[in-house]
């Protein structure tokens, strides 16, 4: 099949490119990976601007997934040790415990008995000063 559709009778596209500003105006040979392409700097930037745009949208809908996690974990938390939710270091450090004892096991999803170990273990730390304020900042 032809790279270029409807094919182009190739005399006329060679007479094509002897003009000035012929089809392959603006394009630059380029190594990708063992072979040579021919590349535009117009459409480089437009693939590079979507593939960032791409990856933007990606960290955001992760970071809006993390989010209503938290929120779901502060809330179950809240239920068993309330003054534990009001301190988002305590709950992250939660999510931590509890996302390691998931992976441990092959799991995907958090116990009951997981999220009663991390609050038992969060509140050692807590006791053992884990969560101490460092000295208060001046402004």
């Amino acid at each position: 099949m032809p790279l270029v559709q409807p094919a182009v009778d190739l005399t006329h596209f060679e007479a094509l490119c002897q003009l000035e500003f012929g089809p392959l105006h603006g394009w630059i040979p380029c190594r990708c990976g063992e072979g040579v392409r021919l590349m535009h700097p117009v459409v480089t930037r437009i693939v590079s601007a979507a593939f960032a745009a791409r990856a933007n949208h990606a960290a955001r809908v992760e970071e809006a997934s993390i989010a209503r996690k938290l929120a779901r974990l502060t809330e179950d938390i809240a239920q068993l040790a309330p003054s534990l939710a009001e301190d988002r270091r305590k709950v992250r450090w939660i999510n931590d415990y509890v996302d390691a004892r998931i992976a441990q096991r092959g799991g995907s999803r958090r116990t009951a008995q997981e999220l009663h170990e991390a609050i038992q273990a969060c509140v050692a730390e807590d006791r053992k000063g884990l969560f101490r304020k460092g000295p208060a900042s001046v402004s």
